[in-house]
C-alpha cells in the first residue's frame, strides 16, 4: 500500500469519525476530526472540503438569526468575528448606562 492510499485511508477514517460524532451532537470530537482530515487533504492532494456544505448552512443560519433579531440594522452589529458571544445575550453583570442603581438607603 503506497502512501497516497494510506493518507487517502486516513481521510475517509477521519471524515466518518467527524460525521458521526456531529450525528452524536460531540462538537468538540465533531472538530478534531474535521480538522485532522483538513490537515490530511493539505498534505495528501486538495480534494474538495466535504464539510463546506455545513459551513455554508452555519453562516445561513447565522444570518437569519441576526436579520431576526436586528431586522432594522440599527442596533449593535454581531462582534469582529460576525458571532455573537453569549454575553451579547446575557449581559454578564454588565448594567446598561441607564440602568437605576439601587439606593444605599434600600433594605
Amino acid at each position: 500500500m503506497t502512501t497516497h492510499e494510506k493518507l487517502s485511508q486516513h481521510k475517509d477514517e477521519a471524515l466518518r469519525k467527524a460525521l458521526d460524532n456531529l450525528a452524536r451532537y460531540k462538537f468538540n470530537n465533531f472538530g478534531y476530526w474535521a480538522a485532522i482530515w483538513v490537515h490530511l487533504n493539505q498534505i495528501n492532494g486538495k480534494e474538495p472540503n466535504p464539510f463546506r456544505p455545513l459551513v455554508d448552512l452555519a453562516r445561513n443560519m447565522q444570518q437569519a438569526a441576526q436579520e431576526i433579531t436586528n431586522p432594522d440594522n440599527s442596533e449593535k452589529p454581531l462582534s469582529k468575528t460576525g458571532v455573537e458571544t453569549p454575553s451579547d445575550y446575557l449581559g454578564h453583570g454588565k448594567a446598561p448606562n441607564n440602568a437605576r442603581k439601587p439606593s444605599k438607603n434600600a433594605t
